[in-house]
């Protein structure tokens, strides 16, 4: 388990005071301030369809996916991809929790702009390949 932290033993301190009754083990303290595994992560079946989807609304979900396999996540039937999300899931979510540091890479695509003409713009262009047109015919 991971060690405890000034701040969780303050906090865990202060809220074990109002209690009826004392934590009877350090488990029971740090439970206090700390929320099960499973509560600070997403849905491990909602994990794994964002995943599928190309989706990572968090950076335990990529990892997952990348250590899964994105191509085998897009190409294999879920029976075997979802097999291996359950075993691998629950492990990347224990390591960010050990504190682990894992990112989401950011996309540096150059965004497309369209750039509209005006309409004097487009009657000389207009003119200009009538003009063009007419030179031909002669």
């Amino acid at each position: 388990m991971k060690k405890i932290t000034k701040h969780e033993f303050d906090l865990a301190k202060s809220l074990s005071v109002d209690l009826d009754f004392p934590p009877n083990n350090a488990k029971e303290f740090l439970a206090l301030v700390r929320k099960p595994i499973e509560q600070n992560y997403p849905n491990i079946r909602q994990a794994y369809m964002n995943s599928a989807n190309g989706e990572y609304p968090h950076a335990v979900i990529y990892e997952t996916a990348k250590r899964v396999g994105f191509w085998e996540l897009k190409t294999k039937s879920e029976n075997i991809t979802w097999k291996a999300w359950q075993e691998i899931y629950p492990k990347v979510c224990q390591e960010h929790a050990n504190g682990a540091d894992f990112t989401i890479p950011v996309s540096n695509q150059i965004e497309q702009k369209r750039i509209v003409a005006d309409d004097e713009f487009v009657n000389q262009k207009i003119k200009e390949i009538k003009e063009m047109l007419g030179r031909r015919k002669s």
